[in-house]
C-alpha cells in the first residue's frame, strides 16, 4: 500500500507540476510548464477567462478556459494548466 502511494504522489507531480503552487511562482516558470493554482479567488470572469488572485494579494494571473461557468467571488481550482507568455507579454495559464 506505502508503495501505491508513493507511486501515486509522484504521477501527481509530473502530471501537474507542483501542486498548489501560488501565482507569484507559477510565473516564474518556463513556458509550457505545467501549473496547478488550487482554492485562489476569482476577481473578473469573461465567457472564455477568468482573473484569480490569491487572498490580499494585488497580484492575480488570467485563466483561458472557455465555457468555465465561474463568476466573480468563488474559489477556482486549476488542476491541469500549463503556464505561457500571450501577446502582450502578459503570463496566463491555458486550462485544460
Amino acid at each position: 500500500m506505502r508503495r501505491l502511494l508513493i507511486l501515486t504522489a509522484l504521477t501527481l507531480a509530473m502530471c501537474c507540476g507542483a501542486y498548489g503552487m501560488n501565482i507569484a511562482d507559477a510565473k516564474q516558470l518556463p513556458d509550457y510548464s505545467p501549473v496547478a493554482l488550487n482554492g485562489k479567488v476569482v476577481t473578473y470572469a469573461s465567457t472564455d477567462f477568468f482573473y484569480i488572485q490569491e487572498g490580499l494579494q494585488y497580484a492575480g494571473i488570467r485563466v483561458e478556459k472557455p465555457g468555465h461557468g465561474l463568476s466573480a467571488g468563488v474559489l477556482a481550482y486549476v488542476n491541469n494548466g500549463t503556464i505561457t507568455t500571450n501577446a502582450n507579454g502578459e503570463r496566463i495559464v491555458s486550462q485544460c
